[in-house]
């Protein structure tokens, strides 16, 4: 018998990874299957619970949050919603709410006649709540629900074709860009008041250089160290967005540098490796939009092999390139024409979508054969 404590946290990495999925870029399945038999009777026994919060977002104007900035300010990393207090963690509790509610539609969804309607408006509330949030955790936090929503948009076909689409909106790469310029306040803060951050790792028993006796000797590399990293994570991130992802190949990609110091407080950091999530996401949601359309069309009872034909979707994420459609035998593979080639842009493939999809024909018919 578990303790509740180690039976939180096996829910908790069960419903992370069901959520997950498949991280494999080439994988033509990236919607949702049968919920875990763990996860389903959590969700009945608080059902109730959910669909208050549910039903509160749904009647109020999407949440807003403040920002306590003192730390900026004053300098003080134990003040405000600063990397090291607790309440800059706040997007971590939003993010376990929006799980919730995710796996509540697609447990809902399994009865023919469910009505998911205030669980998608929810769900879209919390979701732009986040994306909103100032801090870079909350960018990334959103960036997980972004693809949490595009396989919900594939998963289930009576998703409203408008919902979602006010997540992908541009406003979020600006939304990025302040975050990542928060992040930068924060390093320059942190490096201008070593002492305070030294005292605060020797308080938990951390060892690092800042402790070691003899940071202060340290501290002209810390500032050169500090001054480049902003320098060329601002030339890392003018690349990605001055560039179609598309094209950049290995001659000519983002290049990264270690800190010997840096390094120590953010490992392997690159902001143009993580603002990337935002055309990565908005390549799923092009494909979850693919997938759609197909399926209309066949639901309309167009022959699969002219829907196939006929179907081409123009990329906004890669100018020039487009999604397009075969029909084999019984189903239809979508692909995009040109995929990016995350290892040759210089960062890994984490958080990356697939740029393929099979819909199987059999399938459709039977969404069709239930109504």
């Amino acid at each position: 018998m578990l303790n509740g404590k180690r039976s939180s946290q096996l829910l908790a990495n069960i419903k992370n990874k069901y959520l997950s999925g498949n991280k494999d870029t080439r994988s033509t399945k990236k919607d949702y299957g049968k919920i875990p038999d763990r996860l389903v009777i959590y969700l009945h026994h608080h059902r109730s619970d959910i669909e208050a919060i549910e039903d509160y977002l749904a009647k109020n104007p999407i949440p807003e949050w403040g920002s306590d900035s003192r730390w900026l300010k004053n300098g003080d990393v134990n003040a405000g919603d600063n990397p090291f207090n607790a309440k800059f963690m706040s997007g971590l509790v939003q993010l376990q709410i929006n799980d919730l509610m995710i796996l509540n539609i697609i447990d809902k969804n399994r009865s023919p006649n469910a009505d998911i309607s205030k669980d998608l408006v929810a769900v879209e509330k919390l979701a732009q709540s986040l994306q909103s949030h100032r801090s870079f955790v909350g960018q990334l936090l959103a960036r997980i629900v972004e693809s949490r929503i595009g396989k919900i948009a594939i998963s289930i076909d009576t998703v409203p074709h408008n919902w979602g689409n006010n997540l992908f909106a541009s406003s979020r790469q600006q939304n990025m860009v302040r975050a990542i310029n928060y992040d930068s306040a924060y390093i320059f803060r942190m490096i201008n008041n070593a002492d305070m951050y030294a005292q605060r790792l020797k308080e938990e028993n951390k060892f690092s250089i800042f402790i070691s006796g003899y940071y202060h000797l340290a501290i002209p590399q810390i500032r050169l160290e500090a001054i480049d990293y902003y320098n060329i994570n601002k030339e890392q991130l003018s690349f990605v967005k001055n560039n179609n992802i598309c094209k950049i190949d290995k001659n000519n990609r983002i290049s990264f540098r270690k800190y010997k110091v840096i390094n120590e407080v953010v490992p392997d950091w690159s902001i143009a490796r993580y603002y990337l999530r935002v055309p990565q996401r908005d390549l799923l949601w092009e494909l979850s939009t693919s997938i759609r359309q197909i399926k209309d069309r066949l639901k309309a009872g167009q022959q699969a092999d002219i829907v196939a034909r006929e179907f081409s979707l123009a990329s906004q994420v890669c100018p020039g390139e487009k999604w397009t459609a075969t029909a084999i035998d019984d189903k239809i593979e979508i692909a995009f024409s040109h995929p990016p080639d995350w290892e040759s842009i210089g960062v890994n493939s984490e958080g990356a979508e697939p740029t393929k999809y099979e819909i199987k024909l059999a399938d459709v018919r039977s969404v069709q054969t239930t109504k």
